[in-house]
């Protein structure tokens, strides 16, 4: 964990490094405003994120999302004694640190992913 934090910091230190972190920010925010400007729905911004976070690579790091909406993310539970289905998120984030075949860290983020209804502009 010590070697995962050490380049961690030296990455977050690296002017290439921190470059490509503002231009896949870019890439991201100019995914979506084009989703918005074609009047996407959110189930296709929601597959053309994860398709540009899939292609993304730096270095060592390699980066991974995979689209969930629909039913394939409900989860069932008891809410006020009753059984109760919603839908858990539209995507998943999976972060691993692996050395080799060994994974070290990993980190999952559930998101839930909404669309703006109105003729609002992002900022």
């Amino acid at each position: 964990m010590e070697r995962l934090f050490r380049k961690l910091a030296e990455s977050l230190s690296d002017n290439e490094f921190k470059k490509f972190k503002s231009d896949f920010s870019h890439k991201l925010y100019d995914c979506l405003s084009t989703g918005y400007a074609e009047n996407d729905n959110e189930v296709s911004l929601v597959t053309k994120m994860s398709e540009l976070i899939n292609k993304t690579k730096y270095k060592d790091f390699s980066f991974y999302a995979e689209k969930i909406h629909g039913s394939r993310s409900y989860v069932e539970f008891n809410y006020r004694d009753k059984p109760t289905t919603k839908e858990l998120a539209d995507m998943v984030i999976s972060s691993t640190v692996s050395q080799g075949r060994e994974r070290i860290f990993q980190k999952i983020a559930f998101i839930q992913n909404k669309k703006d209804t109105y003729n609002s502009c992002l900022l």
